[in-house]
């Protein structure tokens, strides 16, 4: 499979999970806003619904993702889930036929199977 092609399989997976993930926070949310009266919350629900709100967007970033078009891929975990733009960079890969990319920021790698 194309290396470029398998960051965007990667980037759907992310997508797919953060709009789990959205779905189990709201379902948080609504637990604690029916017990409102606990000691902080306010501010756990207040927490909660920024990373709903952040999970929301994954699909947004899924759809503007594309590591085809750029002679350095974007880190898919870091683009989807955090919406930050950084660049995979390339690591010796185990033999010749691999070639790692890894990103500095989350320490994700991805392998490229050359040949």
């Amino acid at each position: 499979m194309n290396f470029r092609t398998e960051l965007l399989r990667q980037a759907g997976k992310l997508a797919s999970a953060q709009t789990a993930r959205r779905v189990e926070l709201t379902i948080e949310i609504a637990r604690l806003e029916s017990k409102s009266s606990q000691p902080g919350a306010a501010d756990q629900i207040s927490i909660l619904k920024a990373d709903a709100e952040n999970c929301e967007k994954a699909l947004h970033r899924f759809a503007a993702y594309r590591p085809e078009k750029q002679a350095i891929a974007d880190c898919p975990y870091c683009w989807i889930v955090n919406g930050e733009s950084n660049k995979l960079q390339p690591k010796k890969g185990a033999s010749d036929a691999v070639q790692l990319h890894r990103c500095d920021q989350c320490t994700a790698e991805y392998e490229e199977v050359k040949g």
